[in-house]
């Protein structure tokens, strides 16, 4: 007879996902995943409803938890975990687990700066797991990049964690990685004003505020990645270099950032020219 599914993962099972041999994490979190999902199919057809199981409820709430650990392996194979999980179980809702990402990973005004990083290290380690998992892209609401934009940026754009290069590296990577989904979306120009209105009053702060912590390169990168962000600010930079009194060195950047924006344009003409100058065969 076979053994029925345990109600929640051992101990044991969380233990072989800090395993420090990668084969090892990504092979515990698949046997984790699959069981679950066991155990959830089983109570859907004994529930009749879309509900997480409670078993699983249990494990993403501690692998969701388990994202702040101090050992790399440990927060490399939850983040494994969570992700594989998420891919397998259907019944796990995106909008769901970003409330309990946040409410697991909140940063309070009371928390010592270990704390602090630990909490927002997890928190986009379980973005990270989200993209993953492949699940974001196709479940995501477009209603809701907007406050996930604001969000990595701000840790983009946070004195704290530029200090912290791989924090930094992950907020950034997640930016690039929600534009993608926007753009595949092929959303209205009229429904991406709001997502253009945050870069806009980034890249005001930028060159408004003179403590700003937001990165040069980490803006053109944007409008390399998202030319249409870009294009609606040309007007604003060639105001910006019209003033007498902007420091040199913005100055610079400004020009240097139409440049970043207006060479697409240029490319693509250049190919349309080479084509006009082609003899016909």
């Amino acid at each position: 007879m076979d053994e029925e599914p345990q109600p929640v993962p051992s101990n044991a099972a969380f233990r072989n996902l800090a395993a420090v041999s990668k084969a090892a994490r990504k092979a515990a979190a698949k046997q984790m995943a699959l069981k679950l999902n066991a155990i959830q199919t089983a109570y859907n057809e004994r529930e009749e409803n879309d509900d997480c199981a409670p078993a699983v409820k249990y494990a993403v709430e501690r692998l969701v938890s388990g994202l702040s650990k101090s050992t790399e392996c440990a927060m490399v194979g939850f983040a494994t975990g969570l992700a594989q999980l998420v891919a397998t179980v259907p019944n796990i809702k995106i909008d769901d687990l970003l409330k309990l990402i946040v409410s697991l990973h909140n940063v309070t005004p009371l928390m010592n700066n270990k704390e602090v990083h630990g909490n927002l290290l997890g928190r986009l380690m379980a973005y990270k797991a989200l993209a993953q998992s492949g699940k974001f892209s196709t479940e995501y609401h477009k209603d809701n990049h907007t406050p996930s934009i604001q969000e990595f940026i701000n840790l983009k754009q946070s004195a704290a964690w530029n200090r912290e290069e791989m924090v930094s590296s992950l907020a950034r990577t997640m930016t690039f990685w929600i534009l993608k989904i926007i753009e595949s979306r092929n959303f209205h120009r009229d429904e991406l004003q709001n997502i253009f209105e945050i870069f806009f009053d980034v890249v005001e702060e930028y060159f408004k505020n003179e403590k700003s912590h937001t990165k040069a390169g980490f803006l053109k990168n944007i409008f390399r990645r998202a030319p249409w962000i870009g294009d609606d600010l040309v007007d604003y930079l060639l105001d910006l270099i019209d003033h007498d009194d902007i420091p040199r060195f913005l100055l610079l950047e400004a020009i240097d950032m139409i440049r970043v924006i207006m060479k697409p344009l240029f490319l693509r003409r250049g190919n349309d020219d080479a084509m006009c100058e082609k003899p016909f065969g």
